[in-house]
């Protein structure tokens, strides 16, 4: 179980898998603060968007980064329960594809119900490609993870596994001189409506 932190928002994080809707009982936990003064603190519904950048959050300023290409990176965090891995792509207009595998791994249980995954990045998006839980602590384990980049102007958004859910390509906050449009190119919207009129950029 992890606890993600994001100023005053407490968000528990549970990537472990869980059976099918209605089957597995709800996960409890117990929140201690302390404060010299009283502090007020209500449950409150996060958005998926809100989950899935508390989550890339975590990665990076936890995790290491390995850079792909100009403008798209990965990073990778293992901590006490398991192992994340977060890709972005802030290029203006090219794709980003990362083919992942987690084949040689034991007694993990992946995410997204593969230990292999293949997804094409959309240009100015962030995605959590995967996340592995230790399955028994009394067995042990083993994470081994074997990873490919490409990087084109002209495949189409892809995901396998399908990518919902936490998975599910988050768009980048151009914010603090992040994102596609901090990236020197042409705005998104502009290269979207372009592509739309049959340009592709090469």
């Amino acid at each position: 179980m992890r606890v993600l932190c994001v100023v005053d928002l407490v968000l528990p994080l549970s990537l472990r898998p869980r059976s099918p809707r209605g089957s597995s009982p709800p996960l409890r936990y117990v929140l201690r603060i302390g404060s010299a003064k009283p502090l007020l603190c209500e449950a409150a519904v996060a958005t998926g968007e809100e989950v899935r950048t508390a989550i890339a959050a975590y990665v990076k300023s936890k995790g290491t980064r390995h850079r792909a290409f100009e403008s798209m990176a990965q990073w990778s965090v293992h901590d006490q329960a398991g192992w994340l891995t977060y890709v972005e792509n802030s290029h203006s207009f090219a794709r980003f594809t990362v083919n992942l595998s987690h084949d040689g791994s034991f007694n993990v249980l992946p995410s997204r119900g593969s230990l292999v995954t293949y997804d094409v990045v959309p240009p100015g998006h962030g995605q959590l490609v995967q996340a592995l839980s230790i399955g028994g602590a009394e067995d042990g384990s083993r994470m081994h993870s074997e990873t490919s980049f490409t990087m084109d102007m002209l495949s189409v958004e892809a995901h396998s596994p399908a990518a919902s859910g936490i998975h599910a390509p988050t768009p980048l906050r151009p914010a603090g001189g992040t994102g596609a449009a901090a990236a020197g190119g042409p705005n998104l919207g502009l290269v979207d409506m372009l592509e739309r009129l049959g340009v592709r950029f090469m």
